[in-house]
């Protein structure tokens, strides 16, 4: 399996499924919900029903007429590590066959800092990606909208080029 790390818009990167953290309050505001509302509208969000907790996830589809064609939310109360949480987002996309995922900076904007230290969440999402050991998954494609890959290539994510 193949992980890479890129910056872009995450948005506009193609695959199988973009894993999407939520809170299981149904305020979903962020910069990854913007993304997938922008693109699909409420198409995506409106798959998601309560109750649902931290740790859990689900796999809303789509109909493949934007870049990501399905998004796996995990849902993100901030209570679990984030290795634990990337592990249940890859783990779901894996069962529903997905062959390449996107896989935003989770818990590094406005939650930075919340449940470990910036390093640790950077080096937890790294360990998590490249430790992941499903059958279907082929490609986990780590989009940074503003942090350098750099922070991600120490921990032996390679380069890609977002396609």
């Amino acid at each position: 399996m193949k992980v890479t790390v890129t910056r872009g818009d995450i948005g506009t990167v193609k695959s199988d499924a973009l894993i999407a953290p939520i809170n299981s309050m149904g305020m979903w505001l962020g910069g990854i919900d913007r993304v997938i509302r922008n693109n699909a509208g409420n198409r995506f969000h409106s798959q998601v029903k309560p109750p649902i907790s931290d740790g859990d996830t689900v796999f809303a589809r789509g109909n493949g007429f934007i870049a990501f064609r399905n998004v796996c939310f995990v849902i993100d109360d901030l209570q679990s590590p984030t290795e634990e949480i990337v592990t249940n987002a890859l783990t779901e996309c894996d069962k529903w066959k997905c062959g390449v995922v996107t896989l935003p900076a989770i818990r590094l904007g406005v939650m930075s800092g919340a449940v470990e230290t910036r390093e640790k969440t950077i080096e937890a999402t790294c360990k998590a990606a490249l430790s992941f050991s499903g059958k279907n998954i082929k490609h986990i494609k780590i989009v940074l909208w503003d942090i350098e890959p750099s922070a991600f290539v120490k921990y032996g994510v390679e380069v890609g080029n977002g396609n």
